[in-house]
């Protein structure tokens, strides 16, 4: 995410997926493009000289999950738990695929 903030996704288990033990890759990426949206604010309110963010667990409903959801979550999780002011993330379906685009306030 940046020098000072890091994600741990080593061990990890899911309520739809049961014990499993890595995100796959993509999971991994959206995660770290989630967190690295708000990292620097993290670094603002962060005195120590690293804050890892351990991801432990991941609870999903099948039928609405999309591993690119992950970035607003987890940055929304930021947002909250660091007390960070919100990022405005625009987030556009596409009629034929059905899929999530986001569209992040630079």
């Amino acid at each position: 995410m940046s020098d000072r903030v890091w994600l741990d996704v080593s061990k990890v288990s899911g309520a739809y997926y049961g014990n499993r033990p890595a995100f796959n890759e993509r999971e991994v990426a959206s995660l770290r493009l989630g967190l690295g949206k708000v990292s620097s604010g993290i670094e603002l309110v962060e005195s120590s000289p690293y804050t890892l963010i351990a991801a432990r667990a991941l609870e999903i409903l099948e039928a609405d999950y999309a591993e690119t959801d992950l970035a607003p979550a987890i940055a929304g999780w930021a947002e909250t738990e660091f007390s960070l002011s919100p990022r405005r993330c625009h987030v556009t379906r596409g009629g034929a695929t059905g899929q999530f685009t986001f569209d992040w306030d630079e």
